[in-house]
């Protein structure tokens, strides 16, 4: 792995300036790299995929951006905010490639059907709505037609001004839907978007305390099923990181809050009602009936699965 990753590197080899060339922290970015796409405590950014060309697209950005910095960017388990925040401007660029791709699906499917109006457009996709449902993926395989069923989602939140020129308003609205939709946000206002943006950042510190130096908080969970657009990711080069240390849950208490009712029996007996019971003060995390949404993915067990974080104070008091 360390010679491929040498080799996928090499080009900036020679092209560094003020700092020399280090294998060793270039692996470090890389392991920051790999948390952009999502693990088990935070979610993928939107619009990065795996199996749609996202490491490459991270490493371009990365071998382009790096050159212009004056250091690395993940300190040994410390986040440069600054040289971070330059990384995040300079790939948050394709929030715009794949807004401007979208809109341009749109309006051509708009021509094939003889769409001229925003009106038109959401007739269309109500009926499209209709397909979308039989769209919906089996648990055991995988979505094929997922690609049109996020097509079609995406005419909501495109919502194009039939008479407006202006792109970056287009672009906002686009992106402000989704923060509505995914989010639950009434109102999407600048505090919403900073605590977003801060919110990541910090995501993205605790896990690599995690990974280099141990946890450095036991209650700390991101408390999001999505993550924030890669160019609202922004103005966070002075933010404080800190985190509480707490105390980490009791081994059947953790075990509380990762299994599903239908696991109980990896718990004592005694456990068994917490998790089944109707007057069970955490009954609410364990629904029969729960939502979940690909979010761009194309496997069933990739999707989101919306089911509410469990309150820290509800499990210690058990």
């Amino acid at each position: 792995m360390r010679e491929y990753l040498e080799l996928e590197f090499a080009p900036i080899r020679y092209e560094l300036r003020g700092f020399d060339y280090d294998l060793e922290k270039i692996i470090d970015d890389w392991v920051l790299m790999g948390f952009l796409v999502g693990n088990d405590f935070i979610p993928h950014l939107p619009n990065l995929h795996i199996s749609e060309g996202a490491l490459p697209l991270l490493y371009k950005t990365y071998m382009e951006i790096l050159p212009t910095l004056d250091g690395y960017i993940n300190e040994g388990g410390t986040l440069n905010l600054r040289r971070f925040e330059m990384f995040m401007e300079k790939l948050g660029q394709q929030d715009l490639d794949h807004y401007e791709q979208v809109r341009d699906d749109i309006m051509y499917l708009e021509t094939k059907r003889g769409i001229k109006s925003t009106r038109d457009l959401q007739e269309w996709k109500a009926e499209g709505d209709e397909i979308s449902e039989l769209l919906e993926p089996d648990v055991s395989t995988p979505c094929k037609d997922s690609g049109l069923a996020s097509l079609l989602k995406s005419a909501d939140e495109l919502c194009l001004d039939d008479d407006s020129d202006d792109n970056s308003d287009d672009f906002m609205n686009f992106k402000k839907e989704y923060y509505k939709e995914k989010m639950e946000y009434v109102d999407v206002t600048p505090e919403v978007m900073r605590d977003q943006a801060e919110g990541y950042v910090r995501a993205i510190q605790w896990n690599l305390n995690y990974y280099y130096n141990g946890c450095c908080s036991w209650s700390w969970f991101y408390p999001h099923h999505y993550a924030p657009y890669i160019s609202d990711i922004k103005g966070f080069t002075d933010l404080k990181l800190e985190f509480d240390m707490g105390k980490p849950f009791l081994p059947y208490e953790q075990l509380l809050g990762v299994l599903p009712a239908a696991s109980k029996k990896l718990l004592p007996e005694a456990y068994h009602g917490l998790m089944t019971e109707e007057n069970s003060i955490i009954i609410d995390y364990y629904p029969e009936k729960f939502e979940t949404d690909l979010n761009g993915k194309k496997q069933a067990w990739e999707a989101v699965v919306k089911i509410p974080f469990i309150d820290e104070v509800s499990n210690i008091k058990i």
